[in-house]
């Protein structure tokens, strides 16, 4: 039996947003891997196959724009799959090689925002009349969800941005500009407008003209953090002044305390940051709840998180500020779920939980309990 019919089996049986994250643990897995049998590959080929034969039609099933997307992100990484199964494009049997071009050329019909952006940035030469385009088909798009996509395309591309001449990216500048001002007016934005303008503040880093820090200082008064956060890395990119008050409203959020403080230290300005959110201990809570709220953890803040006490590592002089913390996510099973957690920080970044059960690790004193932890998981 193939060491991978259980991923696979988990795949089969989960919805497309976990079928995406399961396949890039499974794509990664090849990747670090120094090779695979010839009955894991050949196994992973047919499912890969069976795979790319049947989401045409799943495609085509989805009723809204995010339910056709969620199955074209599956559907590519199902592409990524297929070629890193085969050591070059000619090896792959025609017949299949025919199924997975469809399959491609059926994702950049499904969404033309990221098709149009594909052809732009993988062509040999950007050409403004393609930037019409892929402002054009953005302008058009019906919700908020799909309008993001261009940010996304801009952002996942970022690498190539140099490539846009002056014309290409004074009109994209002009797009992100507009859409701002607008974003500023809409008086209670829903998730998917505030992951957009979350994108759009990002990328003034990369376009931007003489309205672009009048707009985010604008933007710094609407009250969201994770917008807020972006706004200043912006500003502070482009030597612009900013309001003082902005860096203390983003200190006393937890999501977003720590990384304002490396900001700042990056920028040479950790004077601005206030001292009464400046401590190790506070800074590595910060830490370790943006951790947890990655999908792929909690995928939202701890409802309690407390403070134990701090370790240092074995062999080392590194110190760990370790938690407990409790949550109702749906990403925890029963047997975890609103029960207390242990996760750990340490002032270079080693952040880590596994939803190990305080309880399994709780002694009679504090100082035996952090013993223990740091003996059994931190090491």
């Amino acid at each position: 039996m193939s060491a991978f019919n259980s991923i696979i089996d988990a795949v089969k049986n989960n919805d497309y947003s976990q079928k995406v994250n399961l396949l890039e643990y499974l794509l990664h897995y090849i990747k670090k891997s120094p090779g695979l049998s010839r009955e894991d590959r050949d196994m992973l080929r047919t499912f890969a196959n069976e795979q790319a034969a049947v989401l045409p039609d799943e495609i085509e099933a989805g009723t809204t724009y995010k339910e056709k997307d969620a199955v074209c992100n599956y559907a590519e990484r199902i592409l990524a799959l297929v070629t890193m199964l085969y050591a070059s494009k000619d090896d792959i049997p025609q017949n299949e090689l025919d199924g997975l071009k469809a399959l491609s050329a059926l994702i950049d019909e499904t969404r033309p925002i990221e098709g149009t952006a594909k052809s732009i940035f993988e062509g040999d030469k950007i050409y403004s009349g393609y930037i019409d385009r892929l402002i054009s088909f953005t302008r058009a798009a019906p919700d908020e969800y799909q309008k993001g996509k261009l940010y996304v395309s801009l952002i996942q591309n970022r690498d190539n941005l140099s490539r846009l001449d002056e014309e290409s990216k004074s009109k994209i500048t002009a797009y992100i500009c507009e859409e701002l001002e607008r974003y500023l007016l809409v008086e209670r934005p829903g998730r998917d407008l505030l992951s957009a303008w979350e994108m759009a503040v990002d990328l003034v880093k990369d376009f931007h003209n003489d309205k672009s820090a009048g707009i985010l200082n604008a933007t710094l008064s609407a009250g969201h953090s994770n917008i807020n956060y972006y706004a200043l890395e912006s500003l502070l990119s482009l030597g612009a002044d900013f309001p003082a008050e902005c860096i203390k409203g983003l200190a006393e959020d937890l999501e977003y305390a720590n990384l304002t403080y490396l900001l700042l230290n990056k920028h040479g300005m950790t004077h601005l940051y206030p001292a009464e959110f400046a401590s190790n201990e506070y800074l590595a809570k910060s830490d370790l709840v943006h951790w947890l709220i990655y999908p792929t953890e909690l995928g939202k803040a701890p409802d309690e998180i407390e403070y134990i006490g701090k370790v240092k590592k074995l062999f080392s002089n590194e110190e760990y500020h370790v938690f407990k913390y409790r949550s109702d996510s749906s990403n925890l099973d029963d047997a975890l779920r609103g029960k207390w957690l242990i996760g750990w920080s340490s002032d270079n970044g080693g952040t880590f939980s596994n939803f190990d059960l305080y309880g399994e690790y709780e002694k009679d004193t504090v100082e035996k309990t952090l013993k223990n932890i740091k003996k059994r998981l931190i090491k």
